[in-house]
């Protein structure tokens, strides 16, 4: 494909990238967390690595991981990923933006609501495990900074072949065209992203609501339907 096919593709696209950090309650798990019985040791640091534990019930923050999940439904609902975030067809974006934002105040409610209550979760936590209360204690977080870890952020952005004005010497000349080449193979290789998540979707799809069942319910239906409308709405990614 050619550089002008990267040129139609790019005109017609916006990338939509997340920022969203979860906390997961993990920390190191210390040697001195470990109740050894008499002659046992742990094996040296280059044999083995001691695990993880966790400072709060892990259903306590199952609501953040739903909600980045949505995100990125949201995302790839008439996109595909592209440069570490989900390129989609310019007249999409509104509607991505209005559902962003609004899973965004979902986000910040779950967040006030997990942070109201975190002291008492880590208190009921221990009470749960309290043999191994003081290594639970040693790890737990103070409640800002587990406030601050919890993020929900998005940019969109557009993106462009760099331009050439000539005047660069020759070692940056290179640098830009190598650049240049980097953007262009990565913008055509695009409808080979989508085609794999679509196959990859409806692989899915048909084990989930069709394998072994004598009836297809109309929300397998309505899947495919949103398939179909995403392969049209990003058909120019196969322009020729």
């Amino acid at each position: 494909m050619s550089t002008h096919n990267a040129e139609v593709i790019l005109d017609q696209i916006d990338v939509v990238k997340l920022d969203i950090n979860l906390w997961t309650s993990s920390k190191k798990l210390r040697p001195e967390d470990l109740v050894l019985g008499d002659g046992s040791k742990l094996p040296p640091e280059d044999l083995a690595h001691l695990g993880t534990k966790k400072t709060v019930d892990p259903e306590k923050l199952k609501e953040f991981n739903r909600i980045k999940k949505e995100a990125e439904r949201i995302c790839l609902e008439s996109g595909t990923r592209f440069l570490g975030g989900f390129a989609n067809p310019r007249s999409e974006i509104p509607r991505i933006i209005k559902e962003l934002d609004d899973l965004s105040q979902t986000f910040e409610k779950a967040k006030k609501d997990f942070i109201s209550t975190y002291d008492n979760d880590t208190k009921d936590w221990i009470a749960r495990h309290p043999e191994f209360g003081d290594a639970i204690r040693r790890a737990i977080e103070p409640v800002a900074s587990v406030a601050n870890k919890l993020r929900f952020d998005y940019v969109i952005f557009r993106v462009t072949r760099p331009d050439s004005d000539g005047k660069a010497d020759e070692s940056l000349a290179q640098h830009a065209k190598q650049a240049d080449e980097a953007l262009v193979r990565r913008t055509n290789s695009m409808s080979d992203q989508l085609f794999h998540e679509i196959a990859q979707e409806a692989n899915q799809l048909v084990e989930r609501s069709f394998v072994g069942k004598d009836t297809v319910t109309a929300k397998a239906l309505n899947a495919f339907r949103r398939m179909r409308d995403k392969l049209d709405s990003l058909g120019f990614l196969d322009h020729v």
